[in-house]
């Protein structure tokens, strides 16, 4: 199943670790990071940085901590099980914040974004990796449970909950696929 995780999240998260352009000294937090492997990606350009990661499920908690033990032991790696709303950070601690797909379940966007804002460092990047509204509609997706965006409902929620620079987005195609990463700097 995990083989089947990475397959489906692999375009946009490559996609996302390319725009992150994650260097030594980052401190990244990966929300929702599924089975760990962009963090494991990640922590391969860390030198003194630091790469956590959050996530609720505990299949994905274990396969994470699995595919990261080494990471993980080296100190360049810290993954924890909660959700995020429920977790607390220092304000300005992260250089970088990304999540790939898990914008659909959130309960209170613009909650998660002020809490995103907050604990960024001045000048921290923030990307939020997602699939074209088109495709996701095409599929039979529960309305109460999945909410899906258009990107200039992201930019508008960014917009108003604390991220009023530099937000754009950036699109990926692959086939009749589309695939969204809006950045925003803080």
């Amino acid at each position: 199943m995990s083989r089947i995780f990475d397959l489906g999240n692999a375009t946009l998260n490559g996609f996302m670790k390319e725009l992150l352009e994650v260097k030594g000294n980052d401190h990244v937090l990966e929300i929702g990071f599924g089975t760990g492997k962009l963090i494991y990606e990640m922590s391969k350009g860390i030198t003194n940085g630091l790469i956590e990661g959050i996530d609720i499920s505990d299949t994905m908690i274990d396969i994470a901590r699995r595919r990261n033990r080494k990471p993980i032991q080296q100190g360049k790696v810290i993954i924890k099980q909660s959700g995020f709303e429920e977790i607390e950070y220092d304000d300005n601690r992260f250089d970088k914040i990304c999540s790939s797909n898990t914008i659909y379940f959130w309960p209170e966007p613009g909650h998660i974004i002020k809490k995103i804002h907050r604990i960024l460092k001045p000048d921290g990047t923030l990307i939020l990796a997602f699939e074209d509204r088109k495709q996701l509609e095409r599929r039979s997706l529960n309305p109460d449970v999945f909410r899906i965006y258009h990107e200039d409902e992201m930019k508008d929620i960014l917009q108003r909950n604390g991220f009023s620079r530099e937000i754009c987005i950036r699109t990926l195609s692959r086939g009749a696929n589309s695939f969204h990463c809006c950045l925003a700097v803080k």
